[in-house]
């Protein structure tokens, strides 16, 4: 049974297809939602300034901004508290403070990026001191979830933020951590920070390497664990000792400022880079050059230039193929030809489709099955069906019928299923139907003869122009 066979005797059937596709499309992608968390509070510009004076008093890089970048400062700082619910651990009474401090941590990290809410964590833990955690066996200072939890012991928080010059601040880390697993689990992700994140990792490694063998480095020891920690140690660094870190490993800092979009050492410019950051870096042949343009990575994103065109082709592409059903003379040979052509064209340039984001064999083969395929079937069948010449009329004789009901806009009406001689255009049951008032007058079916007026298209295969009924003694109407 071809295509033509099961349209006709099984109407539901690609509509059906269609929706089952589109069910598993919606499967493949991810279904995140995004929103924008705004600052609650009953007074608002009272809590402001009791922000404002709490940074003051307890954040060096906040008393470094001009007016209008504190103004974005405590705006980020006030979202992020309204966003996050702050529960105290062991008996410890979470206060204002301690709310905004952990805020500042993630705002300053953040600062440079565009989205900044890491809306993934939804609950932060405060803890006295270290607390004993069952999954690990142990006692920790902090963690980041991948579940959605910050934890923090506030007598190591603190601690962290004693000296300013000793490569180690708790809240930073697990900021650090945070961050990379938003990219992962949330949806709240800088763009550029997601598009840099594996560069800068590949171009980190070897130092990382040489850490996890247990050779020295300027970093601290807890770095070379695993590539999450290397990160998060990195960026105390950067934040603690930014002068050090530039000098000991120029390459990983600047292509650490890159990712985060500001410079520590810039005190005096709001921490921004500089207008010609890129062009200096890559101006210095001792130094690894930074990427004039960053190239999408889309493992991060919630939509893929791939979706639109699988959508396009499960919707638009099987419509436009439907609808020229009967219009078109397509057999289920030409379909399979298409579909061989599509995946061999696809597969001949896959290494054009993986350096645009195509994310391994299973994404490339779902996109030439659901997306191109269709999509290309129904360029060609339109192409076919409007570039057409050579004009053809062919006349049959009717051997034999059945009577069917068919269903028409709701209407439902009798029909006469024709047999025609030599068992011609077997494969397209929908043009060999008929009302049964087109028959008014015949004696016999084999007086009636149907003329078909039939194109060559542009590709080869026949396009119907016209059809009509010719009944002996009465005038031919022709019936479309």
């Amino acid at each position: 049974m071809d295509l033509n066979e099961i349209h006709n005797q099984y109407p539901w059937f690609f509509p059906s297809l269609a929706i089952v596709l589109y069910l598993i499309v919606r499967g493949f992608l991810k279904n995140k939602i995004r929103s924008v968390v705004g600052f609650n509070n009953s007074n608002p510009a009272k809590a402001k300034k009791v922000i404002e004076e709490i940074l003051n008093q307890t954040v060096p890089f906040f008393r470094n901004l001009t007016a209008e970048s504190k103004k974005k400062f405590i705006l980020r700082v006030a979202a992020f508290i309204s966003a996050k619910r702050f529960l105290g651990m062991e008996g410890l009474q979470v206060t204002f403070e301690m709310k905004v401090r952990i805020a500042a941590t993630a705002v300053k990290l953040t600062f440079g990026l565009a989205k900044t809410g890491l809306r993934h964590y939804k609950v932060i833990k405060i803890f006295p001191e270290s607390f004993y955690s069952r999954m690990h066996d142990r006692y920790l200072k902090g963690g980041a979830s991948t579940g959605g939890t910050l934890l923090f012991s506030w007598k190591d928080f603190e601690e962290g933020y004693q000296d300013p010059s000793d490569r180690y601040n708790l809240g930073l880390h697990e900021m650090a951590h945070a961050l990379r697993i938003e990219l992962k689990y949330g949806s709240d992700f800088d763009n550029r920070f997601a598009d840099y994140t594996d560069q800068w990792e590949k171009l980190a490694l070897p130092e990382f390497e040489k850490m996890n063998q247990g050779k020295t480095s300027f970093l601290r020891d807890y770095g070379g664990t695993n590539m999450e920690e290397f990160f998060a140690v990195c960026v105390e660094h950067f934040f603690e000792v930014p002068d050090d870190f530039r000098k000991q490993l120029p390459d990983i800092y600047n292509h650490l400022c890159f990712l985060l979009n500001l410079d520590p050492l810039r005190k005096e410019s709001d921490y921004a880079l500089e207008p010609d950051f890129v062009r200096k870096v890559n101006s210095n042949t001792a130094l690894l050059p930074l990427p004039v343009k960053v190239k999408k990575a889309y493992q991060y994103y919630d939509w893929h230039w791939s979706y639109t065109g699988v959508l396009s082709g499960l919707f638009g592409g099987v419509f436009v193929i439907l609808f020229l059903y009967g219009k078109v003379l397509y057999t289920s040979t030409h379909v399979l030809a298409v579909l061989l052509l599509t995946v061999l064209t696809v597969f001949a340039f896959r290494k054009w489709f993986y350096n645009h984001g195509i994310l391994g064999i299973n994404h490339l083969v779902f996109f030439s099955l659901a997306g191109a395929f269709p999509l290309f079937t129904a360029v060609l069948l339109l192409m076919n069906y409007h570039i057409s010449d050579s004009v053809e009329v062919k006349v049959f004789r009717v051997v034999d019928y059945s009577v069917i009901l068919e269903d028409r806009q709701g209407i439902r009406s009798k029909h006469l299923l024709l047999q025609l001689e030599n068992n011609a255009l077997t494969g397209y049951r929908n043009i060999r139907s008929f009302p049964l008032t087109d028959f008014e007058g015949a004696d016999t079916m084999e007086e009636i003869r149907v003329v078909y007026t039939f194109s060559s298209g542009l590709l080869g295969v026949k396009n119907l122009e016209n059809r009509q009924i010719i009944v002996p003694g009465q005038g031919s109407d022709p019936f479309f």
